[in-house]
């Protein structure tokens, strides 16, 4: 008897899995239509190896990545710059800069860069290339402000240009981030 019901689920579940894949009917249309991904992407190699928590780790010119109220925590001007080579020969390039000025509060600076070496245009017919070059550039410059309200509560925000090209193709716009960070009494 326990064979026959564990053939009949077998069985049953099965046969709802298979259906649920024959009647899979959902539109695919707005694949790939996502623009300036590679703003997801952490350069701060603090906060991403712990597990991309940096919203709240005080100091550091990776702050205008996380949460742009952290920077009110610099107390010195700092800089920080960054090249990684990715798969592909992909090349991620930050520059940052954080300048601090007591009672007024902190500016920063960063540019983002993500870019693809040039590369032949290949088509079906002419899979040796066709005589054209192709290449791809992400870029984002943000301009930040943060400020210190009180011992324990601090206030920032970033401008962004953002811009994106791809062969002959490129578009830009503006974005901005808004963050604030409030430190509690509670010990650790």
């Amino acid at each position: 008897m326990k064979h026959f019901i564990h053939i009949i689920a077998i069985i049953y579940f099965s046969f709802n899995v298979v259906n649920a894949q024959i009647d899979n009917n959902e539109n695919m249309e707005k694949a790939g239509t996502a623009a300036a991904q590679f703003l997801k992407i952490p350069y701060d190699s603090r906060g991403s190896a712990m597990g991309n928590t940096g919203v709240s780790l005080p100091g550091g010119i990776g702050s205008i990545f996380w949460n742009p109220a952290i920077l009110a925590s610099i107390e010195k001007n700092e800089f920080g710059i960054l090249n990684a080579n990715w798969f592909a020969s992909i090349s991620l390039d930050y520059f940052g800069l954080a300048i601090t000025n007591g009672r007024f509060g902190v500016i920063g600076l960063s540019i983002l860069s993500l870019s693809t070496p040039e590369d032949n245009v290949t088509t079906i017919y002419q899979p040796e290339g066709t005589g054209e070059k192709w290449s791809a550039l992400d870029l984002s410059i943000a301009l930040s402000y943060a400020r210190d309200l009180s011992d324990n509560f601090s206030i920032g925000g970033s401008f962004k240009f953002i811009q994106q090209k791809i062969w002959h193709a490129s578009a830009h716009t503006i974005a901005g981030d808004i963050g604030v960070l409030f430190i509690t009494p509670f010990k650790q």
